[in-house]
């Protein structure tokens, strides 16, 4: 079972066989009948199967690169090796693991009255809506909770998708500054635990808001 994302087991097989080569029957006066010995019993090679490279003990320490929003609206650490592409309204950036196993995806907005807590638990489930919209979906189970101390709005759950059991998070919060950050990750369930570690909460520690900048932008 693969525990750590991007982990990648070869096992070489080889195989190998030896040819005989024809013998010619040489022509010879009949011989007189001589009693027929037993044939000797005959003999099959065992195949030694090839052994499995062990499992590293160590965890994989991903490396990351500085993103950084061409407006000046934000910066992130997003891992070296994911497709990352800015969004297409708005400001923020979609980035995708290689393998398109991991999906993650950062949205800012400015907005100068406090969010409403209905009014989050609104664009969180449409943006879960949007996420699983691709997939054929299978036994969704997801539970949301508000933490009263940050404001920060998250919503977490599992569900099979198009036949891979995945874990899928989106939070909605907003700063003293006005400033809505919402986030949504979407990764393999085997992996979730790792990818916690590896990935989000790196990613996540990372994130810088220029809120001066988003309101410039601001129309």
């Amino acid at each position: 079972m693969m525990k750590r994302i991007l982990l990648l087991l070869a096992v070489l097989l080889t195989a190998c066989g030896a040819q005989s080569s024809p013998t010619t029957p040489v022509p010879s006066a009949t011989p007189p009948p001589v009693a027929q010995a037993a044939p000797p019993p005959k003999t099959t090679d065992t195949p030694v199967p090839s052994p499995l490279p062990p499992t590293p003990t160590t965890p994989l320490s991903p490396t990351f690169v500085l993103y950084r929003d061409a407006r000046g609206g934000f910066t992130i650490e997003l891992p070296e090796n994911w497709n990352r592409r800015a969004l297409p309204e708005g400001v923020g950036v979609t980035a995708t693991a290689f393998n398109a196993t991991a999906r993650y995806l950062l949205s800012l907005a400015l907005l100068d009255e406090p969010l409403s807590a209905t009014r989050q638990a609104q664009i969180v489930e449409e943006i879960k809506n949007s996420l699983l919209d691709p997939y054929l979906v299978q036994a969704p189970d997801f539970s949301a909770a508000s933490d009263p101390a940050t404001g920060r709005y998250v919503l977490r759950g599992t569900a099979t998708l198009t036949g891979t059991p995945t874990t899928i998070e989106v939070s909605l919060e907003q700063t003293d500054a006005g400033v809505l950050i919402l986030q949504s990750w979407l990764a393999p369930t085997q992996l979730w635990p790792d990818f916690v570690d590896l990935f989000k909460q790196p990613m996540e520690a990372s994130l810088t808001v220029d809120a001066a900048a988003l309101r410039r932008l601001s129309p």
